[in-house]
């Protein structure tokens, strides 16, 4: 039930960018100025939303790193099977932490598309998620 929930609310979150997307689109198209302006403004559009995705990606990789530091602390403490699941967990998140990193990369550089980041940052939330709850359990 919660996850249908979620799904709805990122469905709806979705589909309210792009018809933002749209609705400045067909404005911007519409607006008396020159075909240059136009084509400026589309520009720094398109670098503002690949920047404020990029700093979406980065607040949640930062985010993935303090959890993993938490499970590892949390993990000194616990028996050897749990230190072991708690491990594991961590290690997870550790790659998507790591991939993250390389997305952030290639952004920087321009060698990495919308689709992406936006893969990245989706990786980067589950797996906050994850080792979120997992630690809440233990």
């Amino acid at each position: 039930m919660a996850s249908e929930k979620n799904k709805q609310a990122k469905n709806l979150a979705f589909g309210t960018l792009i018809a933002a997307v749209v609705g400045y689109l067909v404005g911007l198209f519409t607006a008396p100025q020159s075909g240059k302006q136009t084509r400026n403004e589309v520009v720094k559009k398109a670098n503002d939303v690949k920047s404020e995705a990029e700093a979406k990606l980065q607040k949640a990789h930062d985010e993935l790193a303090d959890l993993i530091d938490q499970a590892k602390a949390k993990a000194t403490g616990l028996k050897t099977k749990a230190k072991a699941e708690v491990n594991d967990a961590a290690d997870k998140a550790k790659v998507v932490k790591r991939k993250a990193s390389g997305v952030l990369v290639a952004v920087s550089k321009g060698k990495a598309d919308d689709k992406d980041l936006s893969k990245a940052i989706n990786n980067v939330k589950k797996a906050k998620g994850d080792l979120a709850n997992y630690l809440k359990k233990r």
